[in-house]
């Protein structure tokens, strides 16, 4: 059976707004101009994370798109923030998985505060799941205007409106 494909991206920026700043992250990460549908923590069944930038084009525009997002903003000079998704994966290739989503101050406490979460979530499932923790995370830090971070898994091609 074919592998579901769910693409790892991300994006930081700086705009004259917050919501300057997340279009601007959302652009470097792919995801401009689409509408984006969260999702909670559970990676379905043939799922494959591929950590590249979507290929969404133009014709895609207001189609929707199945995310996990981990983001965060600021407008405070000199603080640093920090976005991460955090995932793991049952053992064998069902290609099952829980995610985590982190913001923090800083890319050591946003990673640490994912692998305390997934340790904890672990215990209540009965499911096995493979050692290894994945992590991924984006940085930045406001210096003149509002900054965005954003972390994002996104569920495969864009879905239009209609039937």
């Amino acid at each position: 059976m074919a592998k579901f494909e769910i693409f790892l991206t991300k994006g930081s920026g700086e705009g004259a707004t917050k919501i300057g700043a997340y279009c601007k992250a959302l652009d470097k990460a792919g995801l401009i101009n689409l509408n984006l549908i969260c999702l909670s923590s559970v990676l379905p069944h043939n799922s494959k994370i591929i950590n590249k930038k979507p290929n969404y084009s133009y014709n895609d525009y207001g189609k929707k798109v199945y995310v996990i997002l981990s983001k965060s903003r600021t407008f405070n000079k000199g603080e640093t923030i920090c976005s991460g998704l955090g995932w793991i994966k049952e053992k064998g290739d069902s290609g099952n998985g829980m995610v985590v989503e982190v913001q923090g101050n800083s890319r050591k406490k946003v990673e640490k505060d994912i692998k305390n979460s997934l340790n904890e979530i672990m215990k209540y499932r009965k499911e096995k799941f493979k050692e290894k923790i994945n992590i991924a995370t984006e940085e930045i830090t406001c210096k003149d205007g509002p900054v965005c971070a954003l972390v994002a898994l996104a569920f495969g091609k864009a879905h239009g409106w209609g039937k």
